[in-house]
């Protein structure tokens, strides 16, 4: 892709356009030192202060970065750092924690069943153990610290699926999630103790399909808060 003199009205968001596609289609690299302001000003047939404002927001996406003496760089990233910046706005632009739901159904199905191909002795082990402590809390009515390793487990799950995207999907949304995980064991019990040990049982078996069903299953008895 080659720059382009702009010819338009709304210069700035014709220019952030332009640098943002010159990231995406590689022609900036990762890791390289973009051009100065002023060779961008004069080859975009702009301002240095249009130029400017292109490259902060540029900055704000988390696509660039500027260091101290040395210029602005394209930063390096991969799937879960670019998950990480546009997730939150995604979520918390839902219509609802049902839409919320609806997502996590999707996302629970497949991880469950990804990480019964995946898991590993390790992995077995340690989802075996988070069962246990709920267990305990259960039996001490420790709601907050059920809740917790019950977001624990869901997230271990997505851990296992060996996918950046879906591992850092997994710990925003449980993020978002924390309060209102609390309030279902609050009006449900801990009804999370009924769908873990059967998942478990399946990913150790390494049976993706029975995995994902009881992972939608699970989910969908959540919903029933909502």
């Amino acid at each position: 892709m080659e720059i382009q003199p702009i010819k338009k009205t709304k210069l700035n968001d014709i220019v952030f356009e332009q640098m943002k596609r010159l990231i995406i289609d590689g022609s900036w690299k990762q890791g390289e030192r973009i051009p100065s302001e002023n060779s961008l000003a004069e080859q975009f047939g702009v301002s240095r202060v249009t130029v400017r404002q292109a490259l902060e927001r540029l900055n704000a996406m988390g696509l660039t970065e500027t260091k101290a003496g040395l210029g602005r760089y394209v930063c390096v990233y991969d799937a879960g750092q670019i998950m990480q910046n546009l997730a939150p706005a995604m979520f918390l632009n839902t219509a609802s924690m049902q839409e919320i739901n609806d997502f996590r159904e999707m996302l629970e199905s497949w991880s469950a069943g990804k990480a019964a191909e995946n898991a590993t002795e390790e992995d077995i082990r340690t989802l075996e153990e988070n069962y246990r402590a709920m267990q305990e809390s259960a039996e001490q009515n420790d709601r907050r610290r059920f809740a917790m390793l019950d977001l624990e487990f869901h997230t271990r799950i997505g851990q296992i699926t060996g996918n950046s995207l879906v591992t850092q999907t997994y710990t925003i949304l449980y993020e978002l999630l924390q309060n209102t995980f609390l309030q279902i064991i609050d009006r449900m019990g801990f009804v999370g103790l009924d769908y873990h040990r059967p998942l478990i049982d399946a990913v150790k078996e390494h049976n993706s399909r029975l995995a994902a069903e009881i992972a939608r299953k699970h989910v969908q008895n959540n919903s029933q808060y909502f």
